[in-house]
């Protein structure tokens, strides 16, 4: 079995678990350190690392910063390794960012790659790896369709990046769904803008919307 790095480096830790946290923050006092995230101290391998660009982390990153008066939910739809959610829970830690997928690639999608990779492993279980290892853990997973997660929501909504299946009508369903809770100052950030049925279901829905790394919208 090929070893990623964040197994190597685990077995090695093994006599002293966490040992990367202490370097990076204290819960001493319950006072944070201020210093670089775990994810500058170790990185996993990530299976699909292209997926999701370094511009579009630096724009989750910016879009918390953007949001961090307002009151309300950070969300995630569609997860996946948790190479986006990572970037985002460590932006907004000490608040707890929601990650909603349900871990079974895209549905009803025919020969997806998605479902290659599903048989192949574990998609979930490294999802909860990486975050683990990576993350201050302020995060808070909801394994199921979003629809599902949605038809019961209750929260105001700061911060949405939609990144899930990428089908005009989930997209579109997705927006109108989050938009009732989405505070006046609320962003939603979409991956993959550029791609037709996402560009079709952002411009029929929300019109043309500026990118900054990751196409936004800001309600008014």
């Amino acid at each position: 079995m090929v070893q990623t790095l964040r197994h190597v480096i685990c077995a090695r830790l093994q006599t002293y678990p966490r040992i990367h946290r202490r370097l990076v923050y204290s819960v001493s006092n319950r006072q944070r350190v201020q210093s670089e995230p775990p994810e500058s101290f170790l990185m996993p391998t990530f299976e699909q690392a292209g997926w999701f660009s370094e511009y579009g982390k630096d724009a989750l990153r910016e879009y918390v910063n953007l949001t961090n008066h307002l009151s309300g939910a950070i969300v995630e739809v569609g997860c996946w390794e948790g190479n986006s959610t990572i970037a985002l829970t460590n932006a907004a830690f000490p608040e707890t960012v929601h990650c909603i997928d349900h871990w079974q690639g895209v549905v009803g999608g025919g020969d997806d790659m998605t479902k290659q990779i599903l048989a192949e492993r574990d998609v979930y279980a490294d999802f909860l790896a990486n975050m683990d290892e990576l993350t201050h853990r302020n995060y808070e997973v909801h394994k199921a369709d979003w629809r599902d997660v949605f038809a019961t929501w209750a929260q105001p909504i700061k911060l949405l990046h939609i990144d899930g299946s990428h089908t005009y009508e989930e997209v579109r369903d997705n927006i109108l769904a989050a938009l009732p809770h989405l505070v006046t100052g609320g962003i939603i950030a979409f991956d993959d803008s550029g791609y037709g049925p996402v560009n079709d279901a952002i411009k029929d829905t929300l019109g043309e919307l500026p990118y900054n790394g990751l196409a936004y919208y800001t309600k008014p």
